[in-house]
This record gives structure tokens, C-alpha cells and sequence, in this order.
């Protein structure tokens, strides 16, 4: 129970992430602003969120939470695409995979810069 209410945001963003992996969803049939390659921005922005929620969480400072903040978001986006490609009848693709590992990694890198500035700060 201390592990649901400690990873909250993390568990809730992450099913988030699921429902729209694996639902049939087609960007070019929704009429928004044409933006070129907007998935692979969606996947990206998805896995910043991830990223840096998870770092909140964690606060990153034993090496389980260092590995957690690393592993948890490359394995998910690494088995999504693969449900996607065998099983989901979606395509997966190693670029949303790398969208999604580049997402994390930014995430990860602006919880860091926001921590040292706002402890400098307060």
C-alpha cells in the first residue's frame, strides 16, 4: 500500500501511457494542426512527463531508485511497442521507442537542473 501512494502520479501517468498505446488510434484521421511526425512528439512528451514524475517520486538518491528512473520507462516503452507490432495490430516502431527513451532522458535532465535550482533557491 506504501508503494501505490508513494508512486501515485507514476502509476497513473503510466496507465495512461497503456490506454493510449494500445488503443487503435489513427493521427491522421483526427483534424488538428498538421505537425510533421506528431506522434513520435506525443510519444516524446508522454515519456518527459514519466521521466520527470518518476524522479519526483523516487528523489533519485539509493541506487534502486536511480536504476527504477532509468529501467521502468525504457522496459515500458520498449514492451509497448513490441504489443503494438505482435499483438495490438499497431505498428511499433524503434523511432517511438527512441522518441520515448529521448523523452525520459530530458525528463530526467530537467528534474535535476529544477532540484539544484530550487535548493539554491530555498
Amino acid at each position: 500500500m506504501l508503494f501505490l501512494r508513494k508512486y501515485c502520479f507514476t502509476i497513473v501517468w503510466s496507465i495512461v501511457i497503456i490506454l493510449l498505446s494500445i488503443i487503435k488510434f489513427d493521427v491522421k484521421e483526427v483534424e488538428v494542426v498538421f505537425i510533421p511526425h506528431i506522434d513520435k512528439w506525443i510519444h516524446f512528451l508522454l515519456y518527459l512527463v514519466l521521466g520527470g514524475v518518476l524522479c519526483f517520486e523516487t528523489h533519485i538518491s539509493t541506487f534502486f531508485s536511480k536504476m527504477l528512473v532509468v529501467f521502468y520507462p525504457f522496459a515500458l516503452g520498449g514492451l509497448l511497442e513490441l504489443i503494438q507490432e505482435f499483438f495490438v495490430h499497431r505498428s511499433g516502431d524503434w523511432i517511438d521507442f527512441f522518441a520515448d527513451v529521448l523523452g525520459t532522458c530530458v525528463g530526467i535532465l530537467c528534474y535535476v537542473i529544477f532540484q539544484k535550482r530550487w535548493k539554491k533557491q530555498f
